[in-house]
């Protein structure tokens, strides 16, 4: 018996056995390519809008239906959007989620896009990102109603 093609064979059988059923890689890629937030810096109370833009790579052969996208607060839903379109290689889509914090600190948002290529396969993208927010907003100090006594000061005499 030849020992080097029993070895090979043995090889074969134990990469395929790791490697499992194989699953077909979809043809149409998604990215997160940007997340803003407005207010830049919110703080406890107020309506914040966070909105991720979503994009089909432009290596992508094929459109996709973005069926869902949701947004998770630290493991939290806080919003969920069906049916958003169908996104073409090279196009992008803004989906934007808004949501008020009781506290302030820092929190981890999670963006999760899902939807099918041609073929049927699912595609989908997450993206984390984080949201600071103060308590109170960053004090903005203005003057106004300056008012100068006399009206019509003289060298050396006091002015208030």
């Amino acid at each position: 018996m030849d020992w080097r093609a029993l070895g090979a064979v043995a090889a074969v059988v134990v990469v395929a056995a790791l490697a499992g059923p194989g699953t077909a890689v979809p043809n149409a890629q998604l990215t997160v390519s940007d997340v803003t937030t407005a207010p830049a810096q919110p703080t406890v109370g107020e309506p914040v809008t966070i909105t991720p833009t979503v994009s089909s790579s432009v290596g992508s052969d094929e459109p996709v239906e973005i069926t869902a996208a949701n947004a998770t607060i630290d493991g939290r839903e806080i919003d969920r959007k069906r049916n958003l379109g169908t996104l073409s290689p090279g196009d992008d889509l803004s989906v934007p989620f808004t949501t008020t914090f009781d506290e302030p600190g820092t929190y981890t948002v999670t963006f999760t896009f899902v939807g099918t290529d041609d073929a049927g396969e699912r595609v989908s993208v997450t993206r984390e990102e984080t949201v600071v927010v103060s308590a109170v907003p960053a004090v903005r100090l203005t003057v106004d109603n300056v008012a100068v006594q006399p009206a019509t000061p003289t060298a050396g005499a006091p002015v208030t």
